[in-house]
């Protein structure tokens, strides 16, 4: 399934991830089932005051309020204050959510197929995206690129199965260089990371620049602890993609067969 480019370093280039696009399968804009948390979700839309939200043009759906109330683990209190923290993010911002479709071509354009979130699950129960960094094209103006990460932000966050299973990102920075990483940065997509709290479960980087440990160090500081935590980086070690990814050395399946691929393409 392709995805439509990346979401926030390091994280920003970091986080990239996305719902799935028009896979290879057909599939749509993913699973939008939320049925198992249902009460709840109309617990919050109700606080909130999602119908006037909508008429205002917010697309604030049923599925970004179950990912908040999934973020919070059915806390309806919490799972309040984050959306409207995150409906106030975006009233502040209205010149980042214009046009945030594939219909914006540049959108599609960035994209260029450097995202994919595989089919099947991990051994441990994930959803795996893939992220390839130098297949994307990283180009555009600083607002394009900012509106890239949101809109990825927004399609994920909307993904009930990659929120209801958690996500591993593997990142591969192979022939990405430092000054483009920094270019990303720089557009502040980390700040998105505060308003969509994704299930990412782990972060895995490979073929980053050698200068990138350094530098890592500094940024790993302004990441939220869990996700911190959460980062491997694997330097050139390409053939520990798999095992580590899929949660077992001995894991088989579609996740392990499209990430030893991947690893065997490197060598």
């Amino acid at each position: 399934m392709r995805l439509r480019g990346s979401v926030g370093c390091c994280l920003a280039v970091l986080l990239a991830a996305s719902l799935p696009g028009r896979g290879s399968a057909g599939v749509g804009l993913g699973d939008t089932d939320y049925s198992d948390i249902e009460a709840e979700v109309k617990a919050v839309q109700e606080r909130v005051g999602i119908s006037g939200l909508e008429e205002a043009g917010v697309p604030f759906d049923g599925n970004i309020v179950a990912s908040f109330v999934r973020s919070c683990s059915g806390d309806s209190e919490c799972a309040i204050s984050k959306a409207k923290a995150y409906l106030k993010f975006r009233a502040e911002k209205p010149h980042v959510y214009a046009n945030l479709t594939l219909e914006n071509e540049h959108m599609d354009w960035m994209a260029n197929g450097g995202s994919r979130l595989l089919d099947g699950v991990s051994c441990g129960g994930h959803r795996v995206a893939l992220i390839v960094n130098h297949k994307m094209r990283w180009t555009g103006g600083r607002l394009e690129t900012l509106q890239m990460q949101a809109y990825n932000h927004e399609q994920l966050f909307r993904y009930q199965d990659a929120q209801r299973r958690g996500v591993v990102i593997v990142q591969d920075l192979w022939a990405f260089s430092m000054s483009q990483i920094w270019r990303v940065v720089r557009t502040g997509g980390l700040s998105l990371t505060n308003h969509y709290p994704q299930r990412i479960v782990k972060v895995i980087i490979v073929g980053e620049p050698s200068i990138f440990g350094k530098a890592w160090n500094i940024i790993r500081m302004i990441l939220p602890q869990p996700l911190r935590s959460s980062v491997e980086l694997l330097g050139r070690d390409y053939g520990r993609i798999p095992e580590v990814a899929s949660g077992a050395a001995d894991c088989k399946g579609e996740v392990w067969d499209a990430l030893k691929r991947h690893a065997d393409s490197r060598r």
